[in-house]
């Protein structure tokens, strides 16, 4: 049984990764609200403090990323200030967000506090079932994913933007990464930064390579166009006819494809990545 990365809905892919958590705590704040249904007060205290919550971690998530690359490559953002609602926080957006929360919390604390004692067993509750159901839902996925032999997609080559064909199964040893992506796709180019970054520090030890939905182009031309313009140094090749994607069961972009030295995908990531999300799998292949 294959699980998909995402879910397509006419021209939209929604990541299962994301729907997961979302769901989740949808799941848990409907239980929270039959709970509470005959106390209005306590439940509005309660859901304008979780939204809140929420809202402020998401905001710590998103600007830890935009900041950082504000300070790195400051063009990225001037060029395309569109990027900034794709780049994902990582591990330290998480930890910035959760610092957001706890100031909140804590201000709130300061200023009502027979308010916040009141609502904290109903917001540990629910944040507490959202937690559960969101890591028994994962750890469902990642089973049924394991169960099913998540293999390579066999000796696979593909043209680059020059016209010599390149491999793209392992070599000399060496895992690859298959990072399936367009010209057209928001996402994909908040992603140029990490993937540039992640084939300077890894190049010697991976095989990055970037495999553009070329049959989604207006040619090749604009495709060798945008990877100028982005100082794209990793190999592209072009999926004429979308047999890569097809192998690799690609249902929407970015998607980035994991192979290890045996040949065997360890991990699928869709939706653009952190640069610490794709080092810490970059560096689970590497011996």
């Amino acid at each position: 049984m294959t699980i998909p990365d995402a879910i397509v809905l006419g021209p939209f892919a929604l990541s299962v990764r994301l729907l997961v958590p979302v769901l989740s705590f949808a799941l848990a704040a409907l239980l929270g609200r039959i709970l509470l249904r005959n106390e209005h007060e306590l439940r509005r205290s309660v859901f304008d403090t979780l939204m809140n919550g929420v809202l402020l971690f998401f905001l710590g998530w998103k600007l830890t990323p935009v900041l950082g690359l504000l300070i790195r490559n400051p063009e990225h953002i001037l060029t395309d200030p569109m990027i900034a609602l794709y780049i994902p926080g990582g591990r330290l957006g998480g930890l910035v967000g959760l610092i957001f929360i706890a100031a909140y919390l804590s201000v709130l604390f300061l200023r009502s506090r027979e308010r916040l004692l009141q609502a904290a067993a109903p917001i540990a509750l629910i944040a507490g079932s959202a937690f559960f159901l969101s890591a028994v839902a994962g750890l469902g996925i990642e089973i049924v994913r394991t169960v099913g032999g998540d293999v390579g997609a066999g000796r696979l080559t593909a043209v680059e933007l020059n016209g010599t064909e390149r491999p793209l199964y392992p070599r000399s040893g060496k895992p690859v990464v298959l990072n399936f992506w367009a010209t057209w796709c928001g996402p994909c180019r908040a992603e140029n930064e990490v993937k540039t970054r992640l084939f300077e520090a890894y190049g010697d030890s991976i095989d990055l390579i970037g495999v553009n939905l070329i049959g989604t182009e207006a040619g090749s031309s604009a495709v060798a166009a945008y990877a100028e313009q982005w100082e794209l140094s990793f190999p592209i090749v072009l999926d004429h006819g979308g047999q890569v994607a097809s192998a690799y069961a690609v249902r929407g972009t970015p998607t980035t494809v994991f192979i290890n030295a045996e040949s065997q995908v360890v991990e699928r990531v869709f939706g653009a990545m952190s640069f610490s999300q794709a080092e810490r799998i970059v560096r689970s292949m590497l011996p």
